[in-house]
């Protein structure tokens, strides 16, 4: 993007999406200021929950698979340990959307069926156990 030198020392700017640093904002809208909360923050993550280690790394992989297994992880890590927080995971819905990919525009009717199924039953799991006053009380061990 063209950029005034005068103002900011160069003649471009370079914008990245918030994405690389986090895919889950939640905690943005939770309360800062030491106040209890006036209402829950709930979040919806499509993907099946898992753990920060989810791989492991082998010896004999290439330069290459260490470099994208470094970059994964710089890129998923923050979301993955702020999700593993049992004050973020127990008001978090899980959709497992682990059969399709983030970019593939093409699915078919059944696959979107197949999508809103998973949504409206992580959707039932959570709400069966998850409760406002004992979340505000700091009890997060509600678990679908």
């Amino acid at each position: 993007m063209p950029a005034s030198p005068a103002v900011i020392g160069h003649n471009h700017i370079v914008c990245c999406d918030g994405g690389i640093l986090s895919n889950f904002p939640m905690s943005i809208f939770d309360r800062h200021d030491g106040r209890p909360a006036r209402w829950p923050t709930l979040g919806v993550k499509l993907s099946g929950q898992v753990t920060i280690r989810d791989q492991d790394w082998h010896s004999d992989n290439s330069n290459l698979q260490l470099a994208k297994s470094l970059l994964t992880t710089m890129i998923s890590a923050h979301d993955r340990s702020y999700v593993n927080d049992p004050q973020a995971s127990s008001r978090t819905i899980f959709v497992d959307t682990s059969d399709f990919r983030a970019t593939d525009f093409r699915l078919s009717r059944s696959d979107k069926d197949a999508m809103y199924a998973a949504g409206v039953a992580g959707g039932k799991r959570f709400l069966t156990t998850w409760d406002w006053d004992k979340w505000k009380s700091g009890d997060y061990t509600m678990k679908p």
